[in-house]
C-alpha cells in the first residue's frame, strides 16, 4: 500500500522548524560568549549592554532553554519530513518549553517584545498543527 503524499504545510513546518533552530543556536552562541566574557560587538553596543544587564541565573536559563529548543526543533523537523510520531512529541515539547520560557521572561522583565510575540505565535501554531491538522500524518 502506497502512503499518501506529505502535505505541503508539514514540509513548510519542517523548514520553519530548522529556521527557528538556527535562531536558537545563534542565541545560544551569543549567551555562551556573554557567559565566558568574550562578547565583543563594537557596532552593537546596545545589544551587548542588554545582554550584560541580564541577571546571571537568567543568562544560564536562556542558554539551557535555547540549546534544548534547538535540539527539539532539529529533531522535530527531521521527523516531520519522515512523518514520524516522534515529531509530534518533539514539536509539542518544544512548544510547551517555548511558551514557558516566554512566560518566565515576561514575568521577570515585564516586557513583551516582537521576538517574544513571534516565538509564542510559532510555538502555538506548532502545538496546534502537530496535534491537530497533521496528527494523522505523523503516525509512523
Amino acid at each position: 500500500m502506497q502512503e499518501p503524499e506529505r502535505p505541503l504545510g508539514l514540509g513548510i513546518l519542517a523548514v520553519l522548524s530548522f529556521g527557528a533552530a538556527l535562531w536558537n543556536i545563534q542565541s545560544a552562541v551569543m549567551l555562551v560568549l556573554l557567559v565566558i566574557g568574550k562578547l565583543n560587538m563594537p557596532e552593537q553596543q546596545a545589544m551587548v549592554a542588554a545582554y550584560q544587564a541580564l541577571p546571571e541565573w537568567f543568562r544560564w536559563f536562556l542558554l539551557v532553554v535555547a540549546i534544548a529548543k534547538a535540539i527539539l526543533l532539529i529533531g522535530a523537523g527531521i521527523a516531520y519530513f519522515a512523518r514520524r510520531r516522534i515529531g509530534r512529541s518533539a514539536g509539542t515539547t518544544y512548544a510547551i518549553l517555548s511558551i514557558g520560557e516566554s512566560i518566565v521572561a515576561t514575568a521577570v522583565f515585564g516586557n513583551f517584545g516582537r521576538d517574544t510575540i513571534i516565538g509564542v505565535l510559532f510555538a502555538v501554531y506548532t502545538l496546534a498543527a502537530v496535534n491537530g491538522i497533521y496528527r494523522t500524518h505523523l503516525k509512523r
